[in-house]
């Protein structure tokens, strides 16, 4: 290789490494966007940007960062994922040195579901005998004893209109309402400790977003095992 030249590989790394790479979003206590930046992850859930850009908690609790915000080979825009910023968990600025760490937050959609679900279920009667009693008939009578008990409880399924059985999501459906008491809040069955649901619903959020960036990282490390010829 002549001497200063690079290898192919280097363009394969610079690739790599833009997946840290986010667009920041500054926004003001009102929601309107002020600014415009970039910063990178330094950890799974830590994001190193300038000073400048996010001079102090209160104006990262505001804002956001984008990953994937690029376009495609073919110039098609890609899809951009969005965390929140969560300074009130890590925050370190400095004014001389120009930078700042903001961890990144729970993942907003997940975040905003949960709390959607829990605002529609405030007014919810908490039990209803009437309709319990009307449900656990209807089910009884789906029952044929010689079909056996997933046959039942497809019938069950069918006869409420649901096929499907609705995807498990602690944020919208367990915190929400199924574990909540009466006093609309949730009690650990170890130690009795109580928690509002709005705390287990963004606890939530933040392990979905975890979740999605290590199962993102997972799709680009098979993805280079298969530019390179491993399967």
């Amino acid at each position: 290789m002549p001497s200063g030249s690079q290898s192919v590989g280097f363009l394969e790394r610079g690739f790599v490494a833009s997946h840290s790479v986010g667009r920041i979003t500054v926004r003001s206590a009102s929601g309107s966007p002020a600014g415009y930046g970039t910063g990178f992850l330094i950890s799974p859930r830590l994001l190193l940007t300038n000073n400048h850009m996010l001079e102090g908690a209160e104006v990262a609790a505001h804002s956001y960062v984008e990953f994937n915000y690029q376009s495609g080979a073919d110039g098609t825009p890609l899809t951009p994922v969005l965390f929140g910023l969560a300074p009130e968990e890590f925050f370190v600025t400095s004014g001389a040195l120009d930078f700042v760490k903001p961890g990144p937050g729970p993942d907003p959609a997940v975040l905003r579901s949960g709390l959607a679900s829990l605002e529609a279920n405030r007014n919810r009667p908490y039990y209803e005998e009437a309709a319990d009693a009307k449900a656990r008939e209807r089910y009884i009578e789906t029952i044929d004893p010689a079909a056996g008990a997933g046959a039942a409880r497809r019938a069950d399924r069918a006869a409420r209109g649901n096929d499907d059985p609705p995807r498990y999501r602690p944020a919208d459906h367990v915190y929400p309402w199924v574990d909540l008491h009466p006093d609309r809040l949730l009690r650990s069955i170890y130690s009795g400790k109580e928690f509002p649901p709005e705390q287990m619903i963004e606890e939530d959020a933040r392990v979905e977003a975890a979740r999605t960036a290590r199962l993102q990282e997972l799709r680009r490390s098979r993805a280079r095992c298969w530019r390179r010829g491993y399967r």
